[in-house]
């Protein structure tokens, strides 16, 4: 898989330069979080503005809502996994969050929002949005991209798609609270 990297932080636009590697390898935590190793060097990406289900993390008993949770959060993985498979993923760094994971945009291939991956992974039904509060200062891209998530989740849940057709479903933030005492923060 290649990786086109760039920066969307002010301050460091002009410090980091569009590139496109190959990446070393690469690992899917989950359907919303990527290690890439590149040159050597592990980087952390998450992808910005969704939530998809949490996977089986050790030492957390299995509960039937756990067990739910973790059968989606494979599903979104393995989504995730096929649309990544063969193509090359661009990567647009937004910021970086709490736990020090760089929050993105990924595309498969040139940056628009229909080769948009958090839009696919909330277009399947796969993911929850994540989206900001403040929505009246977002640039063009982000503003068209916020848009589409709103739109694409709609859909998804009127067609009862993925976790939209589970009635036991918990969305993830929710989940985190009641089940690993985790707020929407800590994803």
């Amino acid at each position: 898989m290649a990786i086109e990297i760039t920066s969307k932080i002010p301050e460091k636009v002009s410090a980091m330069t569009i590139t496109t590697q190959l990446v070393d390898s690469f690992y899917a935590f989950d359907g919303d979080t990527l290690s890439v190793k590149i040159n050597g060097q592990q980087m952390k990406l998450r992808a910005k503005w969704i939530d998809c289900p949490e996977t089986q993390k050790p030492g957390i008993p299995e509960t039937e809502a756990n067990l739910n949770q973790w059968s989606w959060g494979i599903k979104a993985k393995s989504h995730l996994l096929s649309i990544l498979e063969n193509q090359k993923l661009s990567v647009a760094i937004c910021e970086k969050d709490m736990y020090g994971r760089n929050l993105a945009d990924w595309y498969i291939g040139k940056p628009c929002i229909k080769n948009n991956v958090q839009v696919m992974m909330i277009a399947a039904g796969l993911a929850t949005d994540l989206l900001p509060f403040r929505k009246f200062d977002l640039s063009d891209s982000d503003h068209e991209l916020y848009m589409a998530i709103v739109k694409n989740q709609h859909k998804a849940w009127k067609d009862k798609l993925g976790i939209w057709s589970d009635e036991n479903f918990q969305i993830p933030s929710e989940y985190r609270k009641a089940n690993l005492g985790k707020t929407e923060k800590s994803v």
